[in-house]
């Protein structure tokens, strides 16, 4: 049976990734944080740290509850499918973290540049809508 050995490799093989992919969020998503908090990188650098713990919490509980299986692995080939399986299914939470992550930080950064105080003001509107008559 390989059912021990495809446990081994699903876990080591779904920690490297997430290790990698959140090391890639920390090191980029900074940028953006340090931008997002008017250049406050001390409060920047927290909150990134902050939210790499999580992304951890969340794809290495996912990454456990997902390990047990009953499916008999027999084969190499039943190894190799099962692993593909859950190692797809890992990428994919793992994609959705990161586009969830890209989603925070422009938000963060769109309020950031709405909240600048040396922003230039607002266009004042070139037109007005009225009412049709017929509306009444």
């Amino acid at each position: 049976m390989y059912i021990v050995h495809t446990y081994l490799l699903y876990l080591a093989i779904s920690i490297a990734v997430t290790v990698w992919v959140a090391r890639t969020l920390h090191r980029n998503g900074h940028t953006f944080l340090v931008e997002a908090f008017h250049g406050n990188n001390e409060l920047a650098g927290s909150v990134n740290h902050l939210l790499v713990v999580g992304f951890y919490l969340l794809n290495f509980g996912w990454i456990v509850w997902t390990l047990r299986t009953y499916q008999e692995v027999l084969t190499v080939r039943a190894l190799m499918e099962l692993l593909s399986d859950k190692i797809g299914t890992v990428l994919i939470v793992l994609g959705i973290m990161h586009f969830f992550n890209l989603f925070l930080f422009s938000r963060m950064r769109r309020r950031a540049l709405d909240r600048r105080p040396d922003a230039p003001p607002p266009l004042p509107p070139s037109g007005y809508l009225y009412p049709r008559e017929s509306a009444r």
